[in-house]
């Protein structure tokens, strides 16, 4: 599967982990209808991963952030004090744009590939839809916000997956149990 010379880092349910660690491989397990997200920045060979649990929060808003041309335009969301930015859609994005440009890569670089989004448990949805397909809705319009391009994704159908993001390689491994492997790739 991976390995044994990288080390692995679990990324949970609303969390958000960046790095820049060439032997680091970014993991978000179990992801049903949650939206893995990772982003690469291929020139630093540094990236992201937010594991999405929700489309966005009750009371969110876009609020355009200023900046200089590499940290801006930009957008940033309001959360509740208390809560992980990670966890949303919405917010996740943002949040992790940040975070990378914190440690040395450039939005221009930065580059999208989406895992998750499935219908895992029948009939389960909300008033306005599945969870799975909210959370995929929430998570590219905010990557079309921040002019980030998804180069891969697999999303959808009715199965989990668990991603393995190879931060030196740009290499995302998808995992099922019910399916075949599958490898995406950041673009060089």
């Amino acid at each position: 599967m991976v390995s044994e010379t990288y080390r692995i880092t679990p990324v949970k349910i609303a969390e958000t982990k960046v790095s820049r660690d060439k032997d680091e491989v970014l993991v978000a397990y179990s992801l049903g209808s949650c939206i893995g997200l990772a982003l690469w920045d291929c020139k630093q060979r540094a990236g992201g991963l937010s594991h999405v649990f929700l489309p966005q929060p009750r009371d969110f808003e876009y609020i355009a952030a200023s900046g200089n041309s590499e940290s801006g335009p930009g957008f940033v969301c309001k959360t509740r004090h208390n809560e992980q930015p990670g966890k949303y859609g919405s917010t996740a994005v943002p949040h992790l744009v940040s975070e990378l440009i914190k440690i040395g890569c450039r939005r221009h670089n930065l580059q999208a590939i989406l895992v998750g989004g499935a219908n895992v448990i029948p009939g389960l949805s909300s008033p306005f839809g599945q969870i799975g397909q909210l959370n995929l809705q929430a998570v590219k319009g905010a990557l079309a916000m921040e002019g980030i391009k998804i180069v891969g994704e697999d999303t959808g159908g009715n199965h989990g997956r668990s991603m393995h993001f190879n931060l030196n390689s740009g290499v995302v491994k998808v995992t099922s149990v019910t399916r075949p492997e599958k490898e995406l790739r950041f673009e060089e």
